[in-house]
């Protein structure tokens, strides 16, 4: 103790010199602990939605999965609602989408990028990568949606997915000095028969950008008041409301729409949202790991960037010949009073996860503590059905063929129990020196 120093302050020194140890007999009991409360050996499957006092107390309240049968009902048979992409053209050809096109159907996703540098021509870096995006009408998106699947070799098991993405994981992108706006055409240095459609937008786009379907009415009906989709589900509503203080006449935040086939997938992830995912036809295949699993899951800042088309010779033997990467930048300007008023270029960066936990294999030397996730895999969601997926879920999604499906996004509950231990795992650095054991 220094001369003047009350024992206070050197304890409140001491403490920040001491970091939390957790050993690797701690962080085993964890797993043991989190795979007893959240990792059955299968999905509860409702035949009927629930009563929202059942729904809250078995799965809202405690953070656990479900399937629901039987949520939305086709007036006109009784039986659950289905559509195919037939259907959206038979009745919106017209109806102008923003689709995302990307080299082999993986987008939002870590990718290689080649940076060299003066020290090291052969850097790369992991980059957070959005597709491309471009508008089309229904019709041609259904043309160039399956033109690409019929010249494209379909993977058929979880087994050549993991080849896949082991391929994809050793591609590299050279990277593009600036964003151009381009159109692709079949007789460009890129087709999109050859790329990989897939619309998955994310801002309440079956409420936005497809109004008329969101609208569109039963043609049962005879009076026409009637919406084929639900505005919200009251089961659902009254049980998330009981964890949460929301406006009972909010309804849900976000509706969306996902129309793709087996080659696109959306990478591991996590939405700040109770998500109810109905699927309308085909097959969606959910690959999940519950919220415990965040301190293992590597989760860190990248750059980001997105793709494009180009015409200019790879930097590299191994680099992709027709799509590089843009990235993302951000303007700061210098207003230091030493300095006169410059903007220099720095790059826009995102936290992603950085490992693979239905990998671990292929990701044990780089992501050692991934041995203590939960990974759940092929949860999959048939047309007719629904799976709540909880808030914070860590999820990948892809499907088994053409496939449709919509949700509904509820805003979670920030004031709760949950969110504080979550936000603590999430915040948890692993230790350079110790990663094996800590």
């Amino acid at each position: 103790m220094e001369e003047g120093e009350s024992n206070d302050t050197v304890s409140a020194r001491s403490a920040q010199s001491q970091p939390l140890i957790a050993t690797s007999e701690t962080l085993e009991l964890f797993h043991d602990d989190v795979k007893y409360l959240w990792t059955t050996p299968e999905i509860p499957v409702y035949d009927e939605p629930p009563s929202s006092l059942e729904f809250l107390r078995n799965h809202v309240a405690v953070s656990r999965p479900c399937i629901i049968r039987n949520a939305i009902p086709n007036e006109s048979s009784g039986r659950p609602l289905t559509l195919t992409l037939d259907d959206l053209v038979e009745n919106f050809s017209q109806l102008k989408l923003q689709v995302d096109v990307t080299p082999d159907g993986h987008g939002d996703c870590l990718r290689k990028v080649a940076m060299p540098t003066e020290r090291d021509a052969s850097f790369t870096e992991q980059v957070f990568v959005k597709p491309l995006e471009m508008e089309m009408s229904m019709v041609d998106f259904c043309h160039h949606l399956r033109a690409g699947r019929a010249k494209q070799v379909l993977r058929d098991d979880e087994e050549k997915m993991h080849q896949q993405l082991d391929q994809i994981e050793d591609q590299v992108f050279a990277c593009a000095d600036k964003r151009n706006d381009y159109n692709i055409k079949s007789d460009t240095v890129v087709s999109l028969d050859d790329c990989v459609l897939y619309y998955s937008r994310q801002n309440d786009c079956l409420r936005q950008e497809m109004d008329p379907l969101w609208n569109w009415k039963s043609s049962f009906d005879q009076g026409n008041t009637n919406h084929i989709f639900p505005r919200s589900f009251d089961w659902a509503e009254q049980a998330f409301i009981g964890t949460n203080s929301a406006d009972p006449d909010k309804g849900p935040d976000a509706v969306n729409i996902w129309i793709g086939d087996e080659r696109a997938v959306s990478a591991m992830h996590k939405d700040h949202y109770e998500n109810l995912f109905y699927v309308l036809s085909g097959e969606k295949v959910f690959s999940l790991c519950p919220p415990a699993d965040a301190a293992f899951l590597y989760e860190r800042q990248v750059v980001s960037g997105q793709f494009q088309p180009t015409t200019a010779q790879p930097v590299r033997s191994d680099t992709a010949p027709t799509w590089s990467v843009t990235l993302d930048t951000v303007d700061q300007t210098d207003e230091s009073p030493s300095s006169s008023k410059t903007t220099s270029k720095n790059y826009a960066k995102v936290h992603w996860i950085a490992a693979d936990p239905f990998r671990q294999d292929a990701h044990r030397d780089h992501f050692p503590l991934l041995r203590y996730a939960h990974p759940m895999p092929n949860v999959r969601v048939r047309a007719g059905e629904m799976l709540y997926l909880p808030a914070l879920w860590f999820h990948r999604v892809t499907q088994n063929c053409e496939t449709i499906g919509i949700n509904y996004w509820y805003d979670m509950c920030f004031d709760s129990p949950l969110w504080c231990y979550f936000h603590l795992l999430q915040q948890l650095q692993v230790s350079p020196n110790r990663g094996k054991d800590e």
